[in-house]
């Protein structure tokens, strides 16, 4: 069978994609219909289209005939550059074949319809690698996020990298930057900046928070340690809680400075942020027998004790 064009036309409509598809396996079950389908099509188009691509949709046209030319007409007018045939044999597979479902999937998958073009990927991903090792370090970072318009101090960073699984804090390696990119449907600079709103805005979901307030430990931490050193700890802490508006966090801030000035582990971490949802700033729910970490505790004991909040009778 002639070679298809597929990978010389790069990515297309869905429509075409999934038409492709189904014609390639109708082909190699059917080789017979070769000729009958360039008949068809050549007849029909005149030669307005590649022998290659009438010859795909002539296919579908014999196995399927209740496709009006006006349809195949419509598919060859949406020959874009939008989606890839891995995702378009995603919905035929999905749709067992069925060319209508294989539509209806696509178009109830927004997952798969924030589609993403690879070579611009590579590009962006060669603009801010490091020029001595195959990743993108502070200063490309820097670099993206000067492009971005965005202060790198900025909160939607931290979701940026959560979206792209990052497992150090100013560092994203090959596969996490593009895989992350595609999973957000963004291959360009314009694409991604416009993406950012929508971003932090993730960040008044509770749960999708609270994902991110985790992932923050991991991702902040120095490698190969257990726990979060205490000034990092402070520093994701006023980030993080800046968003969430938790009235206490300054005088666990100081706290921490006075009686701790010890790294933070894992345990704390997660317990504070609920400790900061559950527990009234006033303490007036607070229960001493609750299971909170030690450290937890002693932080309620030095507001008692300091008067920043009144004992309770």
């Amino acid at each position: 069978m002639a070679d298809c064009g597929c990978h010389e036309r790069g990515k297309r409509d869905p429509e075409t994609l999934i038409l492709h598809c189904l014609a390639r396996r109708a082909v190699s079950r059917h080789w017979k219909c070769l000729e009958i389908g360039w008949k068809v099509l050549g007849t029909w188009m005149e030669g307005a289209f590649s022998p290659s691509y009438c010859f795909d949709v002539g296919i579908i046209y014999i196995l399927r005939r209740h496709i009006s030319l006006l349809f195949l007409h419509g598919v060859v007018v949406l020959y874009t550059e939008l989606i890839s045939e891995k995702v378009a044999l995603q919905s035929l597979k999905a749709s067992d074949w069925h060319l209508e479902g294989a539509f209806d999937f696509f178009y109830s998958q927004p997952q798969i319809r924030a589609v993403t073009d690879s070579r611009r990927l590579e590009e962006l991903y060669n603009r801010y690698k490091d020029p001595y090792v195959d990743m993108i370090m502070v200063d490309g970072i820097s670099l993206l996020c000067n492009d971005l318009q965005v202060d790198p101090q900025d909160i939607v960073m931290l979701v940026v990298s959560w979206h792209m699984k990052a497992a150090t804090m100013c560092e994203f390696s090959r596969q996490e930057f593009i895989s992350g990119l595609q999973s957000l449907g963004v291959d360009s600079i314009e694409k991604f900046r416009e993406k950012l709103p929508s971003l932090h805005a993730e960040l008044k979901d509770e749960n999708k928070f609270r994902e991110i307030y985790n992932f923050a430990f991991g991702w902040a931490k120095d490698q190969g340690q257990k726990s979060l050193a205490l000034d990092t700890a402070i520093g994701m802490w006023q980030l993080l809680f800046a968003e969430k508006h938790w009235p206490l966090v300054d005088h666990w801030c100081q706290f921490l400075q006075v009686r701790h000035n010890k790294a933070i582990s894992r345990d704390t971490w997660s317990q504070l942020l609920e400790f900061a949802k559950t527990i009234d700033p006033q303490l007036s729910n607070y229960d001493a027998e609750g299971a909170w970490p030690y450290l937890i505790d002693e932080f309620v004991e030095y507001l008692f004790e300091n008067g920043i909040v009144q004992r309770k009778n």
